[in-house]
């Protein structure tokens, strides 16, 4: 992880809500009812402050949704998961309903970090945009634009949800 890369500070009391963080990132994963929900969302909102969703981080740092899941799951990005089991009421006439377990998945990623990485993806554009124009770009620029292109992300590519599905395996197994 970069030193220097405005991070959200975690204070430690917050730990225990936002759950298990998933090794190696900055990936906080809990699961729990919709009462935990409100208490999750409620300390995230007063101790990190802004977030967004994946979807609102890809237009915030100007990036595709797989470049937002890369960026996760190499621990280069804060984020907070939230796996909750609320009663569902099926859209049937009014004598028929009943409620039905349903899980509803929630990520919510700091705006303060997709601002300052979109920053940096900016940069890094005009960087190579400028020696391209000025006709400089060199060989050893290809080596840059290529892992700007894979910061980025491809527009083909979905993002990883084999990761967010072992994460989430791994946090109930902790939680058993």
């Amino acid at each position: 992880m970069a030193k220097d890369f405005p991070y959200v500070q975690i204070p430690d009391a917050l730990r225990p809500i936002l759950g298990e963080q998933k090794e190696g990132t900055r990936v906080y994963v809990q699961a729990g009812d919709a009462e935990l929900f409100g208490r999750w969302h409620d300390a995230i909102c007063k101790h990190i402050g802004p977030t967004i969703s994946p979807g609102g981080a890809c237009a915030r740092a100007h990036v595709t949704r797989a470049g937002v899941h890369k960026r996760m799951k190499d621990g280069k990005l804060t984020a907070f998961w939230f796996e909750a089991k609320e009663p569902r009421v099926p859209t049937v006439p009014v004598w028929l309903r009943f409620f039905q377990p349903r899980t509803s998945f929630y990520i919510l990623i700091p705006s303060s970090e997709c601002r300052a990485w979109g920053e940096l993806v900016a940069a890094k554009y005009k960087r190579l945009q400028e020696k391209k124009d000025a006709g400089q770009f060199l060989e050893a620029d290809e080596k840059d634009a290529d892992a700007y292109n894979e910061e980025i992300g491809d527009c083909e590519a979905a993002p990883d949800l084999d990761f967010v599905k072992d994460a989430l395996a791994e946090a109930k197994k902790k939680r058993m």
